[in-house]
């Protein structure tokens, strides 16, 4: 494990505690941004999923060591509400950017989605998705939000709240069929067919675990991990989901270098799906 010298990329730096942002770092990971950076309350902690590499930076450090004791009084962590999302506005999909718009259809997804996700915006150079956790659900309440920005030198995407999503379908017969996905777009092709779970992220949490476990139709049926597999760290990852769910769960992997967003014929994924 390598230890990264995070005051390097100190403007990047989230500014809420608990926000997290993705940017480049090593060559191999450089279109991919695989770097997470994370705020605490106690400094920024920084990971990158491409080589490993680890970092912390405090303002007086930038390794993993541990920090002496301090009578310092730690700053109250901002807690995000749902009651934020309001600040955001729903816009016609057809006044967004060209560029989201391009972005959202690349992904094969239509406007009927678009609208049907309650998807909106804070200014015109991002898209924020509303995140549902089990007990927002029930409430018709976010209780995250996942924000893609198109501005150069910003991160791809920024989480706010709980980033945990209760597993969805937008189908009325859906197949009894659970597909784990990396990202949401993924995730809401996976949707059309039978039920999705995007993890937002390659770790599986516990909240997770316990959502695909609950009494719904993919417990008589069988789960799929398919995350983005685009490098042997997430493909490591996905296949230690599918050891964690083995034992008490019919569960598949698909180790593809494609992702579900990226299959334009709908008849194609389908049949990787074998549904």
């Amino acid at each position: 494990m390598s230890l990264i010298n995070l005051e390097e990329y100190s403007t990047h730096f989230p500014s809420e505690i608990g926000d997290s942002v993705r940017i480049n770092h090593c060559k191999g990971g450089s279109t991919k941004r695989k770097f997470y950076l994370t705020r605490k309350d106690n400094g920024v902690v920084g990971y990158c999923h491409h080589c490993g590499g680890t970092g912390f930076y405090s303002g007086q450090q930038t390794a993993f060591e541990p920090q002496a004791p301090t009578k310092t009084r730690k700053s109250k962590k901002k807690v995000w509400t749902p009651s934020e999302w309001e600040d955001y506005q729903s816009v016609p999909f057809q006044k967004l950017s060209k560029e989201i718009r391009v972005w959202w259809f690349k992904a094969g997804l239509n406007v009927s989605e678009y609208n049907s996700i309650g998807a909106r915006v804070k200014d015109s150079s991002s898209l924020s998705l509303p995140l549902y956790s089990e007990e927002n659900r029930q409430r018709s309440g976010v209780s995250g939000v996942a924000t893609r920005t198109f501005k150069e030198g910003y991160p791809k995407w920024m989480l706010s709240g709980r980033k945990t999503v209760f597993p969805f379908t937008q189908s009325d017969n859906p197949a009894k069929l659970l597909v784990i996905t990396e990202d949401y777009l993924s995730a809401l092709r996976c949707s059309r067919f039978g039920y999705a779970l995007p993890i937002m992220g390659t770790n599986l949490s516990n909240q997770n675990y316990i959502d695909i476990h609950c009494d719904l139709p993919w417990r008589t049926g069988r789960v799929v991990v398919w995350l983005d597999n685009d490098s042997l760290t997430v493909i490591d990852k996905a296949k230690e989901i599918q050891k964690k769910l083995v034992n008490t769960q019919k569960c598949g992997i698909i180790l593809l270098t494609r992702e579900a967003k990226h299959y334009v014929n709908e008849k194609d994924l389908r049949e990787v799906l074998n549904i």
